[in-house]
C-alpha cells in the first residue's frame, strides 16, 4: 500500500497502531500518577465519577499486565486499594 509516497506493508500499519495505543496509555497512566501525587486522589482527573475512576484503572492495570510492564501495575494497584469509592473533595484549578 501505498500511503503518501511510501509504501507501507499491513504489518507497519499494525505496528504503528500498536505503538500509539503504548503512547496513550503511558499518558493516561503518567496523568493519574500525577495527578495522585499531587492530591492523593484521582478525582479531579476524572470529574470525581467513581464507575469511570475504578475503570480506567481496572484498564490500565490489564493492559500493563499484558504487555510485562509491572511496576506501572503496582503504582495503579497502590492507588485502586487506597481509593475507598467516595468521590473526594474536586478541586478547582
Amino acid at each position: 500500500m501505498n500511503i503518501n509516497g511510501f509504501n507501507i506493508t499491513s504489518y507497519d500499519l499494525i505496528d504503528n497502531i500498536d505503538k500509539m495505543i503504548h503512547t496513550t496509555n503511558v499518558l493516561i497512566y503518567r496523568a493519574l500518577i500525577d495527578e495522585y501525587e499531587e492530591r492523593n486522589n484521582v478525582d479531579t482527573l476524572c470529574n470525581g465519577h467513581v464507575h469511570k475512576i475504578q475503570e480506567e484503572l481496572d484498564t490500565l492495570m490489564e493492559y500493563f499486565t499484558g504487555t510485562e510492564e509491572y511496576e506501572r501495575c503496582a503504582e495503579l494497584k497502590k492507588i485502586k486499594d487506597s481509593y475507598d469509592g467516595v468521590p473526594q473533595k474536586i478541586y478547582k484549578q
